[in-house]
């Protein structure tokens, strides 16, 4: 998979995008077990795609206990609401299979959403 089809959903086939989008990010693996983003780290700088494998997205209570919120396949966007609201990480995502994810840091995220429109809404029906 290349990085232009990991974003796919966001580009909507526009070709000055994902000029961008590519230019913007950065690639790396991740294992099985493996945090990717931990809830209320004040660390809300990137935003990520998930290009292969799994990965699961939960939430702790005030007691420690895991809630399991959703898994997400290749082509789901994550981490986008901490720098939407440049806000702690309102949840954890942990590899279930090994894979690889896109990073874009989140102050090229929000130039992508101020400079083409339609990438911003794109993002914004991901939100729905």
């Amino acid at each position: 998979m290349n990085m232009k089809d990991g974003f796919d959903i966001l580009l909507n086939g526009d070709d000055a995008i994902a000029e961008d989008v590519a230019a913007m990010t950065t690639r790396r693996k991740f294992k099985s077990g493996q945090v990717l983003i931990e809830q209320n780290a004040d660390d809300g700088q990137h935003v990520f795609v998930l290009l292969s494998g799994k990965v699961r997205v939960v939430v702790y209570s005030k007691e420690g206990q895991e809630h399991w919120l959703s898994e997400l396949l290749p082509g789901a966007l994550f981490g986008e609401m901490a720098v939407l609201l440049e806000a702690p990480r309102t949840s954890t995502v942990i590899g279930l299979k090994a894979g690889e994810i896109a990073s874009m840091p989140g102050r090229r995220f929000s130039e992508l959403m101020n400079k083409h429109a339609s990438f911003a809404c794109a993002v914004a029906r991901l939100q729905e």
